[in-house]
């Protein structure tokens, strides 16, 4: 019996075992990944010259992915046609849509954009650059874009060179080649042959790499600048990863490109595109006119009426000519169901150059209430006339509770005052003891 009872204990002694060897656990899976991904090769590879193919391959060590593409990577010359840009397993493709000029460097920059799968680790400041020539361009230029009102950084923001000097290369060539501003506003053109060049940064509204449109925001650098380089030493840390500290110093050579401490700062034009918004005719006795911005004081007609504006009517303007106001004086006038007035003022083509333009406005009258019905028409005849309502100006004034007796009494109607008799206006004092 004894015997028995041993082998039923040392067979469910081992049946647990092998249980517990049997169960399913995720493994420890090492340590934690701090590396970005590692380029392999690439078609063609970097510097290379006499490229003919539009499509470039970039192959790493790990799977990788492209974050932001159309925001974080940027490609010089521009492109009138944004590339293809994505990632396949380990490798990523750029496929370019626009032909490729001849005897250009082209430069993909694609800043922090390409990360690791697992861990997202990126690799940062990594380009790649090709020439469709015999010589490849390595020179290149950086600084940072602030905005001139308050000295933040501008992220996002475009930043162009040209060689062509001319004040107005910006606003009809497009840049011949670019970078844009990080979210420290620091920026880098890569890339560049040798020369003498203008900076510009610019808020691309239409991606046309020129300066086109006055709601763009805009910088330009005062000075010429002339790319170059030369030999530099900075030192960097060494940090162990397992002691979590800084072991030493280590002296780096490095090619130090220059002017790389250039400052621009943005700002928008006040600019304002002028053109004729609307009109109307609220009520019988007002004619608007409204203009898009303020504009000099335009030339106004009458077509239907013989007589001079001046003689039927008062003119409020707003400030800047923006808005004009004609209030009707004579009771003929406001009686008419429409009135045409010949308007010529100044507005905007398409150039952003003033031209005189004349427009024939028609104002007519929506506010009239329609006729009484003949019934009501019959009971008036018989019955007395409808005395005529008064009705009453509202009047605003700055007169306060406690009010300076030296400062000045102003008094604003809803509408023109014909006639005011200062006579009838009177003062009184109050005291304390009343």
């Amino acid at each position: 019996m004894r015997k028995y009872s041993l082998r039923i204990t040392l067979a469910f002694v081992i049946g647990v075992i092998v249980i517990s060897c049997a169960n399913m656990a995720s493994p420890s899976g090492g340590e934690y990944d701090f590396d970005p991904p590692v380029v392999v090769s690439s078609s063609p590879e970097h510097n290379a010259l006499n490229v003919t193919s539009r499509r470039i391959e970039i192959i790493f060590d790990e799977l990788v992915q492209v974050e932001k593409p159309s925001e974080k990577v940027i490609i010089t010359p521009p492109q009138k046609n944004f590339p293809v840009i994505r990632s396949q397993n380990n490798k990523v493709v750029v496929e370019i849509k626009d032909t490729l000029i001849p005897d250009v460097t082209y430069t993909i920059d694609f800043t922090d954009a390409i990360v690791d799968n697992n861990e997202s680790n990126p690799l940062e400041n990594f380009a790649l650059s090709f020439s469709t020539g015999d010589v490849i361009d390595t020179l290149a230029i950086s600084g940072k874009v602030l905005t001139a009102n308050n000295l933040e950084p501008v992220s996002g923001i475009y930043v162009g060179i040209h060689s062509n000097l001319s004040d107005t290369a910006f606003t009809n060539t497009p840049f011949q080649r670019i970078s844009r501003t990080n979210e420290a506003g620091f920026f880098s053109i890569k890339g560049i042959s040798p020369g003498e060049y203008k900076v510009f940064a610019l808020d691309d509204l239409n991606r046309d790499y020129m300066y086109d449109n006055p709601d763009e925001s805009i910088a330009f650098f005062d000075e010429v600048i002339t790319p170059s380089s030369e030999t530099a030493i900075r030192y960097d840390s060494i940090f162990n990863i397992k002691t979590f500290a800084f072991d030493s110093l280590k002296e780096v050579s490095y090619t130090r490109f220059l002017p790389d401490d250039i400052v621009l700062r943005s700002f928008k034009s006040p600019f304002m595109r002028q053109y004729l918004q609307k009109h109307e005719r609220l009520t019988d006795d007002l004619l608007t006119i409204y203009f898009g911005a303020p504009t000099e004081m335009p030339q106004v007609e009458a077509l239907d009426v013989p007589v001079e504006m001046s003689e039927w009517s008062i003119l409020e303007k707003g400030i800047g000519n923006d808005t004009l106001k004609y209030w009707l004086t004579k009771p003929t006038m406001v009686a008419m169901d429409s009135i045409r007035l010949k308007v010529t003022y100044m507005m905007t083509d398409t150039l952003n150059q003033l031209q005189p333009r004349t427009d024939t406005l028609n104002f007519v009258n929506r506010s009239r209430p329609k006729e009484p019905p003949k019934e009501e028409k019959k009971k008036k005849k018989k019955g007395k006339e409808e005395e005529e309502k008064t009705v009453f100006l509202n009047i605003r004034t700055n007169i306060a509770s406690t009010f300076d007796i030296y400062r000045d009494i102003n008094l604003e109607f809803d509408f023109p005052i014909a006639d005011f008799e200062k006579e009838k206006l009177h003062l009184q004092h109050y005291s304390a003891s009343d």
